[in-house]
């Protein structure tokens, strides 16, 4: 090891942990734990735990739940800033999701005479951490005040509820042709640190596809036939409004400056991003 490495960190340790459990009442139990004495450590020990390279790590905790009629889980997640000017301690600033939770339930025909289909989908996500409500815009110092829209919030509570409608056809029995309809809604919460704020926007999408196969004899007896298939799909993505208070101090900071979201959910997908954070296609008025 590093003589410098050594005698700055001279106890070390690493824990890199997995479990899973079935619980009563059919709950799934799902466990992992990344944790370890300095930042440095995935870098020295990159067998020991995950981390080398990377700027963050994060430990999970999922329940989950399956019916016939839908399905549910629950998590929280820890992150571990990498980056963090002192590698011993948890990096005050870093947003955490804690809990969030996710109900779909299982799509269903709609219609007898038509095949329509639908479902839809709840979630909640609170996002939290040991610092304040607020960070400083790029360039400011903290004894500066708080500009509303420009110094982004780090704290807030986010429910979503998705509805999707869909139908399935099927032109010359060659292709393929799925239709679709959602409305991704969001209401946030920040805790009176921002006057609250509901969001959101009607998504139409269509999938056009086809199957391509043949089957081919071949000389092997371990292996008689092989069978070549080519999927080539289509989609056509747009949304033609998005409805929002674009005068509000979260939408301000979204647009201020990239990065000041708490994740892609908060963006409305209509045109390309220079946010390197979150990476999504476009599906404003898209082909792909």
């Amino acid at each position: 090891l590093p003589a410098r490495e050594t005698q700055i960190f001279p106890n070390r340790w690493g824990l890199s942990l997995v479990q899973a459990h079935e619980l009563p009442f059919g709950i799934q139990e799902k466990f992992r734990m990344v944790e370890f004495s300095d930042n440095n450590y995935p870098y020295i020990f990159p067998s020991d735990v995950v981390g080398n390279n990377e700027a963050y790590v994060s430990s999970d905790l999922i329940f989950s739940h399956a019916t016939s009629q839908v399905s549910t889980f629950v998590a929280a997640r820890r992150f571990r800033n990498l980056l963090y000017a002192d590698p011993t301690s948890i990096d005050p600033n870093t947003v955490q999701v804690y809990p969030s939770a996710v109900m779909t339930t299982n799509d269903k025909s709609l219609l007898e005479d038509w095949p329509v289909t639908g479902g839809i989908t709840l979630g909640m996500t609170n996002f939290s951490r040991s610092a304040g409500t607020f960070d400083h815009d790029l360039g400011k110092t903290p004894d500066q005040p708080i500009v509303l829209g420009q110094d982004p919030i780090r704290k807030a509570t986010r429910v979503s509820v998705t509805p999707l409608l869909y139908t399935t056809l099927r032109p010359w029995d060659v292709f393929s042709l799925v239709p679709s309809l959602q409305y991704r809604s969001y209401f946030y919460s920040f805790h009176n640190a921002a006057p609250d704020l509901a969001r959101g926007y009607l998504l139409f999408q269509t999938d056009v596809s086809a199957q391509i196969e043949r089957i081919y004899d071949t000389s092997s007896p371990d292996v008689p036939r092989i069978k070549h298939l080519i999927r080539p799909l289509l989609t056509y993505s747009a949304i033609p409004s998005a409805q929002e208070k674009a005068d509000h101090p979260f939408i301000q900071q979204i647009n201020y400056r990239p990065g000041y979201n708490f994740d892609s959910n908060d963006i409305v997908p209509r045109n390309a991003t220079e946010n390197y954070n979150n990476y999504f296609v476009p599906l404003g008025h898209s082909l792909s």
